[in-house]
This record gives structure tokens, sequence and C-alpha cells, in this order.
């Protein structure tokens, strides 16, 4: 089954499975993009090995920050920094891990041109939630894409929680392009559900018909009824409108918190 959501969320029919183009304004601009539909948000954030064509190698590291719950560098610095909990499980993920400061722009800058050569790409929370809703520095997010550019490193936002801050994610409220996304359950209505996505160029890896293709397997990525909650969230729920009254909910209640 062929599904998608067009640049205006609807349902269209011309793509590839669990695959969907879009040249929405917001999320991943002004890039033509493509997505490809996850079981989960874990799921959903997969592993950017970068093929390098001119040093005939492979990079396999890659940089996420102090505080991050799904990365896998979480559990790793909280154990040697000493506030290790039963609640922060170790991954054991089949690449080497670089780690950084959060919002420590210069830092992370430091890192990414010290590793480049290894480093495939930089994972990062506009805000990180399971460190305590640490708003990302906008300085920060955009030294993180200078830094990236200028190294030919990817940059991943994960947007799991931020990307209903806007219809463009929060990567469009910092005015920030990165190359990869990660989205998820608001996506698909509330049910089980991730994607990510990005460049066109990037995200044809994954094309099934390419003799080099990356894989990308799971029973569950297009299911119908997540689909059609997924449709009917994004065209007829979450309006402007409705993001700006559930944006200053959470305004007033931070407000009156503090």
């Amino acid at each position: 089954m062929d599904s998608g959501f067009s640049s205006q969320h609807g349902l269209s029919s011309n793509f590839r499975a669990s695959s969907v183009r879009t040249s929405h304004p917001g999320i991943c601009s002004p890039n033509n993009c493509c997505w490809r539909f996850a079981t989960s948000q874990s799921k959903s954030l997969t592993t950017p090995v970068v093929d390098d064509p001119i040093q005939n190698r492979f990079r396999t590291s890659l940089l996420a920050f102090i505080g991050r719950s799904r990365a896998g560098a979480e559990a790793k610095n909280a154990r040697e920094r000493g506030y290790w909990t039963p609640q922060i499980l170790p991954l054991n993920s089949p690449f080497q891990w670089i780690v950084g400061e959060y919002n420590d722009a210069e830092g992370a800058a430091r890192l990414v041109a010290e590793h480049a050569r290894e480093l495939a790409a930089v994972i990062v929370e506009p805000l990180q939630g399971a460190a305590g809703v640490i708003p990302g520095d906008p300085s920060f997010m955009h030294a993180l894409r200078e830094a990236t550019t200028e190294n030919g490193v990817l940059l991943v936002f994960d947007e799991v929680m931020t990307s209903r801050l806007s219809t463009g994610g929060m990567q469009q409220i910092l005015g920030v392009d990165p190359d990869l996304t990660t989205l998820a359950k608001f996506v698909g209505g509330g049910l089980s559900f991730g994607a990510f996505g990005g460049r066109a160029q990037l995200m044809d890896r994954f094309d099934p018909s390419r003799p080099d293709a990356l894989q990308h397997g799971g029973t569950f990525n297009n299911d119908v009824l997540t689909m059609a909650a997924g449709a009917a969230g994004l065209t007829q729920v979450l309006t402007d409108a409705e993001i700006e009254r559930l944006n200053g909910l959470g305004d007033r209640l931070r407000d009156g918190a503090i």
C-alpha cells in the first residue's frame, strides 16, 4: 500500500510504501523532503552512517549531548557522573558516541571539527525533555548548523517533543534547517508512530529499488489506522489557531508556576 502526506498534510497515493515526499515550507525547508514512517519514535532514530566516496571510508561516530534520553549517550554519562538511576538504561548501540555539553556552542563546534573525519552526524533535541525541559539556546543550534555544514557532517533534529510547536516544528521557529528530522506519535493522531525524514538526496538511500539501498523494515510502518488518524489530526485538528491556543496554555502554566 502506498501512502504519504502532501505538502498540505493530506493523503496522496504517488509515493513508495512507508515513504512520503513534501515541499512543506516548514520542516526541512527549503529542500524537497522525503519521509519514512516507523513503528515507534525509537525506530525513527536510525543510524546515520555516511559513506564518504572521497576517502573510501565510513563515518560511524555520532555526537550527542548530556541529557538526551534516546541517543544512548545519556546513560553512559549519567553513570560516570554519579547520578545513575534504574530509569536510565544504557543502549547497546553499535557505534562510537562522542558526548558534548548541551548549549555549549563553542565546545560543540570544537568537537565537530576535532572528530570530523569519523563523525557521521550530530543528534540534538531543540528542547531536552528528559533532562528537565531545557530549551536549546538559538545560538547553540545555529552554531551546530554552521559547524556541521563546514565539516560535512549531518545535523539531525530530534523533534519528537517539539515538532508540535509550529507547523514547521521548532526548527522553523529557530530558523535552522537540519539534514534529518525525527517525529513521533502526534503525527499519527496519538497512536504508536514514528517518522524520520530530510533531504531527498539522503532519504533516497532508503529506496528499495536501489541495489545499495539502506534497509528499513517494520511490519506496521504503514498501519492504515495510524495513517487515517494522522491524516485526520493534521488536516482537521492541528490548525495554526489550535497550535497558537495550545502554546498559549503552556505559556500561562509556565508563567504561573514560576
